[in-house]
């Protein structure tokens, strides 16, 4: 029997890729220094925290993410991974309290596409 839900989350995924995404350059550094550089198309989105600083005081926090296919991407993203975007740099980070593995999530419950946490950190030299 074909689950009508997840088939309907395929298809809204599908327009969002094509009617709602603009092309961006993902940037990682490798162990040997080798800059890996992925062409991909991404939405941008982003995530209001609060966060308590534990005296009492809430810091409102704010990032930029990007939802891109995981078959776009090849591999996981990882803190200080550069995403350059409308030319501006982003640099993936993890959220404040959010621990290892912060820095990204996965947007839908059948894990096809990333929820990127990123701050911006400048304009893009070209």
């Amino acid at each position: 029997m074909k689950n009508v839900l997840q088939e309907g989350l395929k298809w809204l995924e599908v327009q969002r890729h094509t009617h709602m995404a603009s092309p961006a350059l993902y940037k990682r550094v490798n162990e040997q220094g080798q800059i890996i550089e992925k062409q991909i198309v991404a939405t941008i989105g982003h995530t209001e925290l609060d966060v308590s600083d534990g005296y009492g005081t809430t810091i409102k926090s704010h990032a930029t993410d990007f939802l891109i296919l995981a078959e776009d991407l090849d591999f996981e993203p990882k803190a200080g991974d550069t995403i350059v975007f409308d030319d501006r740099i982003y640099e993936v980070m993890t959220l404040s309290g959010q621990g290892l593995g912060g820095h990204w999530q996965w947007s839908d419950p059948y894990h096809t596409t990333y929820r990127i946490h990123t701050k911006e950190i400048g304009a893009a030299d070209e």
